[in-house]
């Protein structure tokens, strides 16, 4: 079985070299020079109703949707 397949070895063990720090993930400011759009209502209550109706049709295919 591959080593990251091993769900004990899926977090770094504290103090080793490969964890990457949080400052690094962050990107609060870029996200806020991106420019935005406003809201689709229509698009944001038909989701919801989308993804159940494929959840009880397909589950297996539920999340490429």
């Amino acid at each position: 079985m591959p080593e990251f397949a091993n769900p004990q070895n899926a977090v770094p063990p504290e103090g080793s070299t490969t964890a990457t720090p949080l400052e690094s993930l962050l990107c609060t400011e870029d996200l806020h020079r991106r420019p935005s759009r406003p809201p689709d209502y229509i698009k944001e209550n038909r989701a919801p109703a989308a993804l159940a109706g494929e959840l009880a049709d397909s589950p297996g295919t539920m999340l490429r949707t």
